[in-house]
């Protein structure tokens, strides 16, 4: 597993190990002061050789945190259907206006006596949305209130999900390790289709390099 993090406001990237090697995660990997915008970049690699990379974007500008979840590539044969759990570490419940998609549920795992969040081996976590459909890839929400730094659970994860894919196949994605991870046979790899890990990592500079750009130009007005 690995992830990686931009502040909009520092323009800084931080990366973690290669997927396969237990990660050490950078210090306050999972950070978002207020007023910052920062994308995690995380992806999972299983014993066959699927590789699934996901975003998760945390906006503190405004007064509630905003969530967006996206699915970024892969290289699987089998066709992305869409995310039906996502799970993290922060007891923030999720905010009801604007709503949630339409069949999405929330699930706070963080209360006395409630039943842990687990994603796989991944978990625990604190809350979890979850869409028994599954058929959307991409999805914001926003939080009852700022989050700022999403602490790793005991398996060095802040986030995870579950994403469907048609054929029998599906994946769990996390920054975390699994301590008991599972394979799917049916998801079938492309070897001609490999994502690239050093074009998200531009992709990352280069929105940071707006963001900082953007807040120049405010305070030099």
């Amino acid at each position: 597993m690995s992830i990686q993090r931009v502040l909009t406001r520092t323009a800084q990237v931080a990366a973690l190990a290669l997927v396969g090697v237990m990660p050490i995660a950078p210090a306050n990997a999972g950070v978002c002061a207020n007023g910052d915008t920062c994308q995690f970049l995380f992806s999972n690699t299983n014993a066959i050789g699927v590789v699934v990379n996901i975003e998760v974007i945390v906006n503190n500008i405004g007064a509630n945190t905003q969530m967006t979840v996206n699915f970024l590539d892969d290289n699987i044969t089998n066709t992305a259907l869409g995310i039906d759990e996502f799970a993290y570490t922060s007891a923030g419940n999720v905010f009801p206006h604007p709503p949630l998609p339409g069949g999405f549920g929330t699930e706070n795992c963080s209360g006395a006596g409630a039943p842990p969040c687990q994603m796989d081996g991944f978990g625990p976590f604190d809350m979890s949305i979850k869409d028994p459909a599954g058929t959307l890839l991409n999805f914001s929400f926003f939080l009852n209130g700022k989050e700022t730094n999403f602490a790793d659970n005991a398996n060095g994860g802040e986030f995870a999900l579950h994403i469907r894919y048609n054929g029998e196949c599906s994946a769990f994605v996390s920054d975390g390790t699994s301590s008991n991870p599972t394979s799917k046979p049916e998801c079938i790899p492309n070897e001609h289709r490999t994502p690239e890990p050093g074009t998200l990592l531009l992709l990352g500079v280069a929105l940071a390099g707006l963001g900082f750009s953007r807040r120049w130009m405010a305070s030099s007005r």
